[in-house]
């Protein structure tokens, strides 16, 4: 891995720092977070319904980008907030078949070195398209499809944008991360492993400076395919 890094780093494009045009109190954080995304998948449309390969896949990631771009047009943007991850992939492993990280059979369009290298260019090419906007944070979050190569996703970008100062990359191994903008806190995680009634109290106990300085907290999720509400118990009384 280091002699990976040393050698992407010999390569990384060298960008100058973009100075900012929005003030520090009339900012606002784009949250960018195109989860479940499953690059790779091939899906037939008498089968399935609908179409879906890797061509179709970047033409509307790519369209995804644009429109919400286009929608936040009347906001000030100070910084960028781009979760990647979260199945991004649809498979991580290719032998001897290509599975999910728990091992469950994927259709999929291409080999599977191809879907990672074109994967990981289209996302080269939204994050320097964010970065004309304002600087971008990236946070890697990994899924139950893509376990793995969610980390090597996030361990390239980290050496392609190694010099510029424009993008961060987050991509520490725990599955959950956590971002503070002003007095907001989002912590992030797939959501396959989680019972979404825990994590408030895994946010307080993982990142308890950034809890005690916010007063507005989320988690953002991906993996629920489908609209589902959770009704929390407002008091509770836990040993005292």
């Amino acid at each position: 891995r280091k002699e990976f890094l040393e050698e992407a780093k010999k390569i990384s494009p060298i960008v100058k720092k973009k100075p900012s045009t929005v003030a520090s109190n009339e900012g606002h954080l784009l949250e960018i977070n195109l989860f479940d995304f499953h690059f790779g998948k091939m899906s037939w449309h008498e089968e399935t319904g609908a179409n879906f390969d890797t061509k179709i896949a970047k033409e509307l990631f790519s369209t995804a980008i644009s429109e919400i771009i286009n929608k936040s047009k009347g906001y000030k943007i100070d910084k960028i907030l781009f979760p990647i991850g979260n199945d991004f992939f649809n498979s991580d492993y290719a032998h001897p078949f290509n599975t999910t990280t728990n091992g469950t059979p994927q259709e999929e369009d291409l080999r599977w070195q191809r879907t990672f290298r074109e994967g990981r260019e289209l996302l080269v090419e939204s994050i320097n398209k964010l970065t004309e906007i304002a600087p971008v944070d990236v946070i890697v979050i990994p899924g139950n499809h893509d376990f793995e190569k969610s980390f090597y996703l996030g361990d390239s970008l980290e050496g392609w944008f190694h010099n510029n100062p424009n993008v961060n990359i987050n991509n520490l191994a725990s599955p959950r991360k956590y971002y503070q903008y002003h007095n907001v806190l989002l912590g992030f995680t797939h959501g396959n492993n989680e019972k979404v009634t825990t994590l408030p109290i895994i946010m307080a106990q993982e990142c308890s400076e950034m809890w005690a300085s916010s007063k507005f907290r989320e988690f953002h999720l991906g993996h629920i395919h489908h609209k589902k509400e959770i009704k929390y118990q407002s008091v509770g009384e836990n040993a005292g």
